[in-house]
C-alpha cells in the first residue's frame, strides 16, 4: 500500500496547491481500506438523445436513467484491497422510486489521463488539469474494454462530448457538473450538484 493518495501522481505537482476539501475528496490510497464519504444532492437533465437511450444505458450501469431535482446523493469513494483503480459508489434517492445505484471506477492510465469505467465495460477517458480552485475534466474518448483490451469507441456520434468540474466552497464543501454534448443534437445530458464531505477513514 502506497503512502500516498492515488490521485496525487494523476495531479502530479498541482496536488499541493490543492485546496483542501480537494485533497480530502481525493485522499483515497490503492490498495487500502480508506474511504471518503459526501453528502449531497444533485439536479439530473437528459436531452431527447439520452432518453432514447435509457433502456440501453440502464443495462450497461452507464448512467442514472431518471430526470430530478435536489435529489438526495451519497458517494464513497474507496480503492480497496490489490487494487490501483479509484472508485465512485452513488446512491441516488429519487422521490417515489427506488433507490439507483450508479458504480464506476478510475484507472490511472498516464500523466494526467484517466479512464473511468462503467459496470458494461465501457469507458471514458479523459484529462484531469488543476487550475486555482477547480478541477476539470476534458474529454479525450471512449474505449471499450474486452479483456485486457481497451478499444477506442466513436461513441461521440451517439452519446457525445463529456466534460466535468469540481470547484471547492470551503474546507469541506464542494460543488460540481459533468454533461455531455451530442456534436449535432446539443447537451444530452447534465447533472450536477453541492457536496460535503461527512466521513474520512484511512485503513
Amino acid at each position: 500500500m502506497s503512502n500516498e493518495p492515488l490521485f496525487q501522481s494523476i495531479f502530479g505537482k498541482p496536488w499541493s496547491d490543492l485546496p483542501p476539501v480537494m485533497r480530502q475528496h481525493y485522499a483515497v490510497r490503492a490498495d487500502s481500506q480508506d474511504e471518503v464519504v459526501v453528502d449531497g444532492v444533485m439536479t439530473i437533465r437528459r436531452g431527447l438523445i439520452t432518453r432514447i437511450l435509457s433502456p440501453i444505458l440502464r443495462r450497461l450501469g452507464s448512467l442514472p436513467a431518471h430526470d430530478g431535482h435536489d435529489i438526495p446523493v451519497r458517494v464513497r469513494f474507496y480503492s480497496g484491497k490489490n487494487s490501483h483503480a479509484f472508485h465512485f459508489d452513488r446512491l441516488f434517492k429519487f422521490p417515489d422510486r427506488d433507490p439507483v445505484r450508479f458504480h464506476s471506477h478510475l484507472e490511472p492510465v498516464s500523466g494526467h489521463e484517466v479512464i473511468e469505467f462503467m459496470t458494461g465495460g465501457i469507458g471514458w477517458r479523459a484529462h484531469y488539469s488543476a487550475e486555482g480552485n477547480k478541477i476539470r475534466l476534458r474529454h479525450i474518448g471512449y474505449v471499450w474494454r474486452i479483456g485486457p483490451l481497451r478499444l477506442p469507441v466513436p461513441l461521440k456520434w451517439i452519446l457525445g462530448v463529456g466534460q466535468a468540474e469540481e470547484e471547492a466552497l470551503s474546507d469541506d464543501r464542494f460543488r460540481m457538473w459533468m454533461a455531455i454534448t451530442h456534436p449535432f443534437f446539443g447537451e444530452s445530458y447534465r447533472y450536477e450538484g453541492t457536496f460535503r464531505i461527512t466521513s474520512v477513514t484511512y485503513g
